[in-house]
C-alpha cells in the first residue's frame, strides 16, 4: 500500500505542479475513494484463494513446490501405457507412480 500511495500522491504532485484541476463533477473525497476502492480490488485479484482460476493462465511455475516430479517411480514411454497401467495395478516393481512421456 506503501508504494501505492507514493505513486498516487507524486502523480497529485506533478498534476498540481502542471497546472491540472479534477473536472468540476470530482471532489477529492471521490477521487481517495476510487483511488482506494482500485487498490482493494487490484490486491483481491492477485492475492484471492477464489480468484485463482483468473490468473491460473498467466501463472507459470519454475519449480516443482509440492516435490511430486521426483515421486515418480517409472517413467515409461506413451507408447508402453498399457504395461504401465498393469505395473501401477498389480504394483510390480514398488510402483506408486508411472509418468508417461510423450
Amino acid at each position: 500500500m506503501v508504494i501505492y500511495s507514493v505513486v498516487v500522491a507524486v502523480t497529485t504532485l506533478i498534476a498540481v505542479a502542471t497546472g491540472r484541476r479534477l473536472s468540476t463533477g470530482w471532489r477529492v473525497q471521490d477521487l481517495v475513494i476510487l483511488t482506494m476502492g482500485t487498490h482493494k480490488l487490484s490486491r483481491t485479484l492477485t492475492k484471492d484463494a477464489v480468484t485463482s482460476p483468473l490468473r491460473a493462465p498467466f501463472t507459470r511455475y519454475t519449480h516443482d513446490p509440492l516435490g511430486v516430479d521426483s515421486f515418480a517411480t517409472h517413467v515409461l514411454p506413451l507408447d508402453q501405457a498399457p504395461h504401465g497401467y498393469e505395473i501401477f495395478q498389480k504394483k510390480r516393481d514398488g510402483a506408486v507412480k508411472v509418468m508417461l512421456k510423450p
